[in-house]
């Protein structure tokens, strides 16, 4: 297994000039080797660490070579330089986000792949990852659960961390959306934040300060998350109900000190399992890899079941078994038609 590379911004430049290779995939039915190709952005964040352990599980279930690569931060043009580099190495199948950087790699090559965590608008192909909208609306009624029901009212401050990005701001339409089920619930937002904590902090700092009354406060990723609860915790704790995204050992220490009450998860490991699954698959039978969306799944973490996923994260080995009913014995099963992702 080829250990994790970060792609220096320098690389760019050759990204343009490369010509597209075309590796030679193993006819149906052959002995030959599968080979693999993963690559990831924010590849050292306990998320995609979640995803990357995923997709080594599945290559270790389905007998395939793998290789994994990475840029550290939200860094699209690097990232299509290390995709580049696997269809140069000479990888059957890529396993990579959607960006639209990656889509014109992915195009110009012609093999085999499937993407997870960000929906590309112009391949056809698989995208797995959770169903944005609608865990929008799970977390805003969780929220009105905590809040009273119903007739809870007030404000509800909401940070958005990469404006723009479509998952993000389906999540938020979907919040809002679910949140008139509480008439008396106003939002205020969705406000841009970031996703380096240094910068993402002092936002919800100056929301809360012109909005000392908010009665939630909700942001879309785990930067959000983590941000909210330092905020309750240094204006007393208890201030406001805190809610957001994933699941990380920051956002789980923020769970258990109370100081947030919800955060969701959106299946990591099966964001990494189920495209690998799907590749291999169509490598197998000499089928092409159908357009369509697989639901990763959405995961509601309170105080109640916080302390499952922290074990997870101790000891990663326990990650195949505890979502092993979720994957699926044929994975053309569970394909749905593209346009579910944003439902």
């Amino acid at each position: 297994m080829r250990s994790v590379r970060v792609v220096a911004a320098t690389a760019i430049m050759a990204l343009i000039m490369v010509v597209p290779a075309t590796a030679q995939s193993p006819s149906a039915g052959s002995s030959e080797p599968i080979k693999v190709g993963f690559a990831m952005y924010t590849i050292g964040t306990p998320f995609a660490q979640g995803v990357l352990k995923g997709a080594q599980d599945a290559a270790s279930d389905l007998g395939v070579d793998f290789t994994e690569a990475g840029v550290e931060g939200f860094e699209p043009i690097p990232l299509a330089q290390v995709v580049q580099d696997q269809i140069t190495a000479g990888a059957n199948a890529i396993v990579t986000p959607g960006t639209e950087q990656n889509a014109k790699v992915l195009t110009d090559w012609g093999g085999t792949y499937a993407t997870m965590n960000l929906l590309s608008p112009t391949l056809k192909t698989v995208y797995v990852g959770e169903r944005s909208t609608e865990s929008g609306r799970i977390l805003a009624a969780k929220i009105i659960e905590k809040l009273g029901g119903a007739g809870a009212t007030g404000k509800v401050l909401l940070g958005i961390c990469v404006a723009g990005l479509a998952p993000l701001e389906n999540r938020a339409a979907g919040f809002i959306e679910g949140l008139k089920a509480a008439p008396g619930l106003t939002v205020v937002g969705p406000f841009a934040t970031a996703t380096d904590p240094s910068q993402n902090y002092p936002v919800y700092e100056q929301q809360y300060a012109a909005n000392p009354d908010a009665v939630a406060i909700v942001g879309t990723c785990s930067t959000d998350t983590t941000s909210i609860g330092k905020l309750n915790t240094e204006n007393g704790g208890n201030r406001f109900v805190g809610g957001g995204w994933d699941i990380t050992p920051e956002t789980l220490k923020v769970i258990a000190d109370g100081s947030v009450y919800v955060t969701l998860g959106q299946g990591a490991y099966l964001q990494g399992y189920l495209p690998v699954q799907v590749v291999v698959n169509s490598l197998r039978t000499g089928t092409p890899v159908p357009a369509g969306f697989v639901n990763s799944g959405t995961e509601p973490v309170t105080i109640d079941n916080w302390q499952d996923y922290q074990a997870l994260f101790d000891d990663p080995s326990k990650l195949h078994d505890y979502y092993k009913d979720k994957i699926p014995a044929d994975i053309t099963t569970v394909i749905e038609p593209p346009e579910n992702e944003s439902k």
